[in-house]
């Protein structure tokens, strides 16, 4: 299930709740793990099934999270679970944070409510920002040399712009009927730059 090798989750006893909306039928532990609960069911025609307790199998949703099947058709990620059930429901505007940023590591330890905010703010600590580990635009233009800009950005951080496709924006500013070529502008622009100077350590966000 949920990674379960951190040192406090192995010393500490896997305590089990039910999940809010499913009392009774599935529960989720401390350690990140998902149970369906024994129990009878009872079909249209009025048949009954014992239903067996088992350990759920999370999936991974695509952006590196957990997540189970509550029923058919009801898919929750697992973190979510821990945090409902042990800690409360999520007030409006809170994301679920990871404090290792490991998305696989659900121990209840390892998880908080927390504002957008501090969630991005982790995402900084722990190097998963997508803009921040990409070496080129949109448009393939490296972040290098003549060609990196760095302009504020949010939460006083300073952020990485593509030179040549500022420069294209802005001339297109000044003449909107332009703005079909675009692309071919930036293109331009990019292979007049010289990528090989070095400017990582100079950001000043000025043009040059």
């Amino acid at each position: 299930m949920a990674k379960t090798n951190c040192e406090t989750c192995q010393h500490d006893d896997e305590i089990w709740k039910d999940i809010p909306g499913y009392e009774g039928k599935y529960q989720v532990s401390s350690r990140g793990r998902v149970k369906s609960m024994s129990r009878v069911l009872v079909d249209s025609l009025g048949r009954k099934r014992k239903w067996k307790e088992r350990i759920l199998k999370p999936g991974d949703n695509g952006n590196g999270y957990e997540h189970v099947q509550l029923g058919l058709g009801h898919s929750r990620l697992v973190h979510s679970l821990v945090l409902e059930a042990f800690v409360g429901q999520r007030k409006s505007g809170d994301d679920a944070c990871h404090n290792d940023g490991n998305r696989k590591h659900n121990c209840l330890v390892n998880l908080r409510w927390d504002s957008r905010a501090g969630n991005h703010d982790d995402k900084w600590k722990h190097g998963t920002v997508y803009q921040r580990n990409r070496t080129h635009c949109k448009r393939g233009h490296a972040y290098a040399g003549e060609n990196l800009m760095w302009v504020p950005g949010r939460r006083e951080r300073m952020s990485r712009r593509c030179k040549s496709c500022e420069m294209a924006s802005r001339r297109i500013k000044e003449k909107p009927e332009l703005k079909p070529l675009r692309d071919q502008i930036a293109n331009e622009y990019y292979q007049r730059l010289d990528i090989s100077r070095n400017r990582e350590n100079n950001p000043k966000g000025e043009v040059i």
